[in-house]
């Protein structure tokens, strides 16, 4: 049986610098996912951006991908 994992980067990261950790999971045979929280994104402003954002972010990542059961992990 698979698992689906979203992986939360840390501050000032993206989720690219979580894709060693994901191929890991991945060889397993489990879903991972390693979005880029708003206020992170190449083309974010980060003085109009903050936790609230950040958090909205990943409900609309989860609910754009259809997402159910999946497990976060905020890694640093």
């Amino acid at each position: 049986m698979s698992d689906t994992y979203v992986l939360i980067h840390g501050a000032w990261h993206t989720g690219e610098l979580l894709e060693p950790v994901a191929q890991a999971i991945r060889a397993h045979g489990h879903t991972v996912h390693c979005p880029t929280l708003a206020g992170n994104r190449p083309a974010d402003d980060r003085a109009k951006s903050g936790l609230t954002e950040a958090v909205q972010s990943i409900v609309s990542y989860i609910e754009s991908n259809k997402l159910k059961n999946a497990s976060l992990s905020q890694l640093n």
